[in-house]
């Protein structure tokens, strides 16, 4: 029903873990091969979990990756192992930041569409969330 809610942001649950405001941003070109996904993953427990891995049927991959500024230039790179969501944290993905990497689109995410992304955590387990596409420039 959330999916339907445009002006709520989508919360899924397990456990100690909840994926918090699933995004995208529509491709910009009708050939996009790649595409962002930005969530917030809070782990209201008292133990670490670990992002683990990632999967969504309309990419050949997804990966965690971050971009970071080295001398003065932007680079991006998976994040090997996992991600850490620390006892009590809240991780926020965003532009420019830690992010979900789709390679190998099957088409172009466009404005409106939703994304059924599974996340998969050491502890909680699997968590399948949409991701809402806003408009490319969101």
């Amino acid at each position: 029903m959330l999916a339907a809610l445009p002006g709520l942001a989508q919360v899924a649950l397990a456990t100690d873990i909840q994926v918090i405001d699933a995004k995208a941003r529509a491709s910009l070109t009708p050939t996009a091969t790649t595409a962002a996904i930005y969530v917030s993953v809070k782990n209201t427990g008292s133990t670490d979990d670990r992002l683990l891995s990632l999967s969504t049927p309309i990419a050949a991959s997804a990966m965690i990756h971050e971009t970071t500024l080295v001398n003065d230039i932007m680079k991006m790179r998976m994040i090997e192992g996992g991600l850490v969501i620390p006892a009590g944290a809240t991780l926020e993905m965003g532009t420019g930041g830690t992010h979900v990497m789709l390679m190998g689109l099957t088409a172009p995410l466009k404005q409106g569409d939703t994304v059924v992304l599974d996340l998969v955590f050491a502890k909680a387990g699997k968590i399948e969330v949409n991701a809402l596409v806003g408009g490319a420039a969101e």
